[in-house]
């Protein structure tokens, strides 16, 4: 589909949640500008409230040069290391880094899009 300003290139496979629930990330690409205040883009992109603490906009360069490997919280008490992405607006982390890394790293970095 190509609604809204943006295009659909695919799925990614099925990634589980902490709770179990099985997550299918869709993977679009946007055809149009992103504003640069915080409450447009909130207009754009809502979210879901139990999920979604706000939308922000962080270039892929960022994203490469600033990973990390964190301890994380794990269902059952337990720590695991995960990626982490610092941005100016907080971390990114759990199963948003999760299913991110692997597009930054297999995706975009190998077709020439960051080569940092």
């Amino acid at each position: 589909g190509g609604q809204g300003g943006g295009k659909i290139l695919g799925r990614t496979g099925y990634v589980p949640s902490v709770t179990g629930t099985m997550v299918t990330p869709v993977v679009a690409a946007l055809t149009l500008d992103l504003p640069s205040d915080p409450g447009d883009l909130s207009k754009l992109f809502p979210g879901n409230e139990g999920e979604v603490e706000r939308a922000f906009v962080v270039s892929v360069r960022d994203l490469m040069e600033g990973e990390t490997l964190e301890p994380l919280p794990r269902l059952g008490g337990k720590n695991a290391l995960g990626p982490v992405f610092p941005t100016e607006h907080g971390k990114i982390w759990g199963l948003t880094a999760i299913i991110l890394r692997p597009i930054l790293h297999r995706v975009l970095r190998p077709v020439g899009f960051y080569n940092g």
